[in-house]
């Protein structure tokens, strides 16, 4: 159910619809649900069959996840939508056993790529906005519940990858398997048709892709950056301006 943030999230679609066929139409809209083999007729069949009564937004949303879980045949699933955090308090309470992983990056490197992609807009101090409002979303939603959201800095992922890996798994009360932080590791969560832009996350981790966008960012941008989210970038330990 991936999707970017820019396009809005899926749980925005869906509790803005009354009716349950519309909330299934909101669901299944997204063209997304393919790449997991989701369809409508199925997802039906699995609340008939396990007497689900998906009539409100809530017990809908549950009953999705547990045919998700179903589908993978894994205990745990991951969805990845980044808008979902503005909603992180609606999901939290509606899955009881939900937890939060949220993974931020230092806002210059942020807008440095956003600016490069076709997808969004190129306006770098409303990018900053967006990611401050986001950091304080999420700095909020710690606050509120602890042991159910775990906050991961990108620069200590690539830098540190198996110490992270071992504190999200710890967080996800799981065993550590260490080849878990392998990036030789073959995984299919990047869809064929997302590869050309997304190849760097099948490659070898690189500790020096944590600061190369100080090579690349316009000064101008990271003059922007820093101005408009100076508070969250320090609440962050990025304080090198």
């Amino acid at each position: 159910i991936r999707s970017s943030l820019y396009a809005g999230s899926p749980f925005q679609r869906l509790i803005a619809k009354r009716s349950l066929d519309a909330r299934m139409n909101a669901i299944f809209s997204n063209v997304r649900l393919h790449d997991v083999g989701v369809t409508r007729d199925a997802f039906q069949k699995f609340c008939v069959n396990n007497n689900a009564k998906a009539t409100k937004n809530k017990t809908l949303l549950k009953a999705f996840v547990e045919h998700c879980r179903a589908l993978s045949q894994k205990p745990i699933i991951l969805e990845k939508t980044p808008g979902h955090i503005a909603y992180a308090p609606e999901i939290l309470d509606w899955l009881p056993g939900a937890k939060i992983i949220y993974t931020v990056r230092d806002a210059r490197a942020t807008v440095e790529s956003l600016m490069r992609v076709e997808w969004t807009h190129s306006n770098p101090k409303r990018h900053a906005a967006h990611w401050s409002w986001c950091v304080r979303q999420a700095i909020r939603m710690k606050k509120m519940y602890s042991h159910r959201v775990h906050v991961v800095q990108y620069e200590q992922l690539v830098t540190q990858p198996e110490v992270v890996m071992q504190n999200i798994y710890s967080f996800l009360k799981l065993p550590y398997e260490p080849p878990q932080a392998a990036s030789t590791r073959s995984s299919a969560v990047v869809p064929d048709w997302e590869r050309n832009w997304k190849e760097n996350s099948r490659k070898q981790i690189d500790p020096l892709h944590a600061q190369s966008w100080r090579r690349t960012i316009d000064p101008i941008i990271q003059r922007t950056v820093e101005s408009s989210s100076r508070i969250e970038l320090e609440l962050l330990g990025y304080t090198d301006f």
